[in-house]
Order: C-alpha cells, then sequence, then structure tokens
C-alpha cells in the first residue's frame, strides 16, 4: 500500500511538472528537468525502483546464514532463521548418515557455499500454499543468487542436479529446467557423465 501512494506522487510530480514546463514554453531539455524533479521526490518519500520491483514480484529478501548442501541451506526470511529446501531440484548427497557420498555431492555443496556464502543477500519466491513447507517443516522456495541468476537452473545446467519433486501448484520455471537439464545430459555434465547414474528416483551410487 505504501508502494502504491508513492507510485501515485510519482505521477503527480510528473504530470505538473510536464503542465509547468510546457505553459512556460521550456520544452527543450523537459527530460532532465523531469528526471530531477522525479529523483528528489523519490529521495524524499524514501521511494526506489528496486524496492518496487521487488514488491511487484513477489520475492522475498533473504540472507544465507548457512550453507547445508546443493538443494538445502539455512536463511533469515523476515527475521527467522529457516531451513530452505530449494524447489524442484535434487543434488547428490553426500550427509545422509548410514549411506556413501554420492558422486558429485560435495562438487554441488562447494558450489551452492559459493554462489551464496553465509551473509548473502538473495530473494525468495516462495513455494504455493497450501505447500509452503514439506514434511519436515522446511520452507519451500526458488531461489535467486545474489546476481538475481535462479540458483535451480543454474545448478541443473551445469550438471549438479537433477529435476525432482514436481508438484503442482509448484512448478514454475518447470519449462526451463527441463531445457537446461536436456543441455546437460547431452553434453554429459557432471550427474550425466556416468551412465545409469541418475535415476528417475534418485542417484544409484553403484554406477
Amino acid at each position: 500500500m505504501k508502494q502504491m501512494k508513492n507510485i501515485f506522487a510519482l505521477i503527480g510530480v510528473i504530470t505538473v511538472a510536464y503542465l509547468l514546463l510546457t505553459s512556460n514554453g521550456q520544452i527543450a531539455g523537459i527530460d532532465s528537468k523531469l528526471t530531477e524533479a522525479v529523483t528528489q521526490i523519490e529521495s524524499s518519500i524514501g521511494f526506489s525502483h528496486q524496492e518496487a520491483n521487488s514488491e511487484s514480484s513477489g520475492l522475498v529478501d533473504a540472507v544465507v546464514t548457512r550453507s547445508s548442501d546443493g538443494d538445502t541451506f539455512h536463511a533469515s526470511v523476515n527475521g527467522r532463521n529457516e531451513t530452505i529446501r530449494i524447489l524442484l531440484i535434487d543434488t547428490p548427497e553426500d550427509q545422509k548418515p548410514g549411506t556413501p557420498v554420492e558422486p558429485f555431492s560435495r562438487e554441488a555443496a562447494a558450489y551452492a557455499a559459493r554462489v551464496m556464502p553465509a551473509g548473502a543477500h538473495i530473494k525468495l519466491q516462495l513455494g504455493k500454499a497450501p505447500d509452503q513447507r514439506d514434511h519436515y517443516g522446511r520452507l519451500l522456495a526458488y531461489v535467486y543468487e545474489p546476481d538475481g541468476t535462479l540458483y535451480e537452473n543454474d545448478v541443473v545446467r551445469r550438471g549438479l542436479a537433477r529435476i525432482a519433486y514436481v508438484y503442482k501448484p509448484n512448478t514454475d520455471h518447470l519449462t526451463q529446467l527441463e531445457q537446461s537439464q536436456s543441455y546437460a545430459e547431452s553434453h554429459h555434465l557432471k550427474i550425466w557423465s556416468i551412465p545409469g547414474y541418475v535415476t528417475s528416483r534418485g542417484y544409484n551410487p553403484s554406477k
């Protein structure tokens, strides 16, 4: 609501500025004058285009507190420490008790820690109700790296993750991920370099 009021205020300022300038015959340089006026009003009301874009896109700000593996990490979200389970992907396992370290699991975990280290500011696209948490209580989300890259697409295209756990309504970005997975598989990248390793139910370490 606050951002909408700010937007209406900006529209009002632009309209008034335009009328004043045109009525005085000051068409030349109107763009720079309007830009200056808009900048001043933005500063006075604390408005930023980045804030508006973030709000309209439905993304939530978060800060990484601790990395875990390639598809799970911890972050501060709205003042709460949450365990985030990244939607639509599955990376090889290296922390499950009683199971062997799966090939490329450490590479996936290391990459996640590199692009989203502790303290990194990221954005989350939360899962859709009623499926916003999994049965472990972890918050489900699509994750955008600090530079704006969709993390899921990044790791799938690099061959560090497979598409998995595809359940409606949380199927946003699925087409994009399928294209990236096809690319990784056809180029035999990482997990796809071992024949038979990737299965529809997970990974087969014996391969």
